[in-house]
């Protein structure tokens, strides 16, 4: 079970640097102190870590989802404690990594 957690947080982080890699757009999140934004998302949104990975920049990256998936965030942690919301988003849906099977 735990294996089966660790690979499905590893498919969300692979998900979530392909999101980060996209052009940026004219819409710019906030940053600031990461336990003001978790605490904001979590009063607001209901939100609570989902997964999390370290990025080979150094920064911690955190995804966050309300319970039902209604709502979801991607916070990232820069190594100088700068705490930034890169992407929001609806309908978070967990998906169970299906290895070996193609599509």
């Amino acid at each position: 079970m735990k294996a089966l957690v660790i690979l499905v947080n590893a498919v969300t982080l692979v998900a979530v640097l392909v999101i980060l890699a996209l052009p940026a757009r004219a819409q710019q999140y906030p940053c600031g102190v990461r336990d003001a934004i978790i605490g904001s998302l979590a009063q607001r949104h209901g939100e609570q870590v989902v997964a999390t990975g370290l990025a080979a920049t150094g920064a911690f990256v955190e995804v966050f989802a309300s319970p039902e998936g209604k709502t979801w965030t991607v916070l990232v942690v820069l190594p100088s404690g700068l705490a930034c919301i890169k992407a929001v988003g609806t309908d978070w849906e967990p998906r169970e990594p299906k290895y070996g099977v193609k599509g």
